[in-house]
């Protein structure tokens, strides 16, 4: 129930998006880079002719994620998880046994991911998810 102000914002991004689509790829290539060479970190894929991300999320695969997103948090960096799996919502009455879903679960994360994000802040964030790692190696 958008209202007319929402609506003319929406309107005025629009005109926008492809610009802003091309940077956030920027961003998630840039992430993947940084973030390929971590045994701890999966990276998301990258786009092919079947698969085309606009990447509004940019969401790792991460041991110790509960840890590492209190670790980024301390130093700055918001990181977010999405999406619990629905079927774990109680709303839903007897769910299902959903294997994959329950076991990827517990080690996503999304890290910052906006078009107006700097390129010296992705490299930060990179940073510091790979000095989590070294630290938790050295302990």
């Amino acid at each position: 129930h958008m209202n007319d102000i929402q609506a003319a914002l929406g309107l005025a991004q629009l005109k926008r998006l492809k610009q802003m689509n091309k940077k956030r790829k920027k961003i998630a290539q840039r992430y993947t880079k940084g973030l390929k060479a971590l045994k701890q970190v999966v990276t998301p894929p990258n786009d092919n002719q079947d698969y085309k991300s606009t990447w509004h999320i940019y969401c790792i695969k991460c041991f110790d994620r509960d840890e590492l997103s209190v670790f980024l948090n301390k130093v700055g960096i918001n990181t977010g998880v999405h999406y619990k799996p629905i079927h774990t919502y109680k709303c839903y009455g007897n769910k299902p046994y959903l294997p994959v879903a329950e076991k990827v679960f517990p080690k996503i994360l999304s890290l910052p991911m906006h078009p107006g994000l700097k390129y010296k802040e992705v490299d930060y964030v990179i940073k510091k998810i790979w000095e989590f790692y070294e630290k938790r190696k050295a302990d």
